[in-house]
This record gives structure tokens, C-alpha cells and sequence, in this order.
């Protein structure tokens, strides 16, 4: 009886032993499995805040090119009154010609590619900033490159060769001004009025169906990225 108590006492001891040693392991992959939950948090974290700053950025550039259309628009008006020539019209001829430069940035989300996709946890949230960079900016990008480039190589640039000097004032070309070869020809030119008309035209489509949906999008994904930050 003795020897069968030692045993019992002794499988106790060993049960407890192994008890122990099991809750140890479990207590450390928890703590393991805590750990790495807290640096893909603090990960997702810095992701998400570029992605915020980046949107932002971009925002604003949004805004600063509706301002340059505005530019762009008052300078045709002006143009389709006409006015009486004088030098100060040379910057409002400069205008019609211009198109915006739009630069999204897109570091963030590249960086976030290269470090997998998965650091965003939020399947709903990742799959709104996958289509935003993915979709939305191609599209609005090539909407506005491809069609002011085709309009102008198509419409612009033939019929101001033919009725404007390029005249630069300095030999570094820093400047570039357009100055009508016969002033009273070309406002009379039913060509050109319908040049001003079409690029007008364009202006309005590329503020209206471009650069405004497009400042929304940015604005809904911010807040999205926003409501999981304070999560």
C-alpha cells in the first residue's frame, strides 16, 4: 500500500508537472500571438495614416487644378467678347492652350503592395483602397491626359501654328507667350471661336467628371480609413 501511494503521488506530481508545463506553453503563444497582433496593429496603423496624408495630398492638388480651370475658363470668356488688343491679352492666349497636370501620389499604397495587402485587416476597408488606387486614379488620370492630348494635337496646336507667333523672352525659353498674327483675322475666325468653345467645353467635363468625383472618392476614403483608425 505504501509503494501504491508513492506511485499515486508521484503520477499526481507528473500530471501536475505536464498541467503545467501545457498552461506555460499556451501563456507563451498567447503572449507570442499578443505580440504580433500588436505589431500588424501598429503596422496597419502607419500604413493607414500615409494612405490618409496621401489622400489628402492629393485633395488638395484636386482643388488647386478646379482653381487652374477657373483660370482657364474666365481667360476664353474674356477672349469670346472680344476685347481691344493689348499686351496683357498675351497671358489669356498662354490660358487657352493650358491644360492641368494632375500628380496623385501613390507611395503609400505602393509601399503597402510591397509589404502585402493583408496589413490592412479591415477586407471591406482594403478592398475600397485597392479600387481607389487601382481603378479611380488610373481612370481620372487617363481622362484627363488622353483626351486634352488628342484634343490638343487634333485641334489646338494646328491652328495656332498657323495664327500665333511663339515668342520667348529671354534665350532660357523660361517664358512663352502667343501673340495673334492678325488680331482682327483670328477674333473674327469662326474656327477659333469654336476652338475657345470646345476647350471650354472640355474644362467643364474635366471639372465636372473628373476632378470633382474624384475629390469625393478621396474624401469617402479618408473618412473610412479615418473610422478604422479610432477603432
Amino acid at each position: 500500500m505504501v509503494d501504491q501511494n508513492k506511485t499515486a503521488n508521484y503520477l499526481k506530481y507528473a500530471f501536475g508537472e505536464v498541467f503545467l508545463v501545457v498552461i506555460g506553453i499556451l501563456i507563451a503563444l498567447q503572449i507570442n500571438n499578443w505580440n504580433e497582433q500588436r505589431k500588424l496593429d501598429a503596422s496597419q496603423e502607419r500604413i493607414l495614416q500615409g494612405l490618409v496624408q496621401s489622400l489628402e495630398a492629393d485633395v488638395e492638388a484636386c482643388h488647386g487644378s478646379l482653381r487652374s480651370l477657373e483660370r482657364f475658363n474666365k481667360s476664353i470668356k474674356l477672349l469670346m467678347m472680344p476685347p481691344v488688343f493689348h499686351d496683357s491679352l498675351t497671358i489669356h492666349f498662354v490660358r487657352t492652350l493650358n491644360g492641368i497636370n494632375l500628380t496623385l501620389l501613390t507611395s503609400s499604397f505602393e509601399q503597402l503592395q510591397s509589404l502585402g495587402m493583408d496589413r490592412i485587416q479591415n477586407a471591406v476597408l482594403r478592398d475600397s483602397v485597392v479600387k481607389y488606387y487601382d481603378e479611380r486614379v488610373p481612370e481620372s488620370l487617363f481622362g484627363i491626359e488622353e483626351n486634352l492630348s488628342e484634343f490638343l494635337k487634333t485641334y489646338q496646336y494646328p491652328f495656332y501654328e498657323d495664327n500665333f507667333l511663339f515668342i520667348s523672352s529671354d534665350t532660357s525659353f523660361s517664358q512663352v507667350t502667343y501673340l495673334p498674327r492678325d488680331y482682327e483675322l483670328l477674333i473674327d475666325d469662326p474656327k477659333f471661336h469654336s476652338i475657345l468653345v470646345e476647350k471650354w467645353i472640355f474644362n467643364m467635363q474635366t471639372r465636372e467628371s473628373v476632378i470633382k468625383p474624384l475629390i469625393e472618392h478621396s474624401n469617402r476614403l479618408i473618412a473610412q480609413i479615418e473610422e478604422e483608425l479610432d477603432r
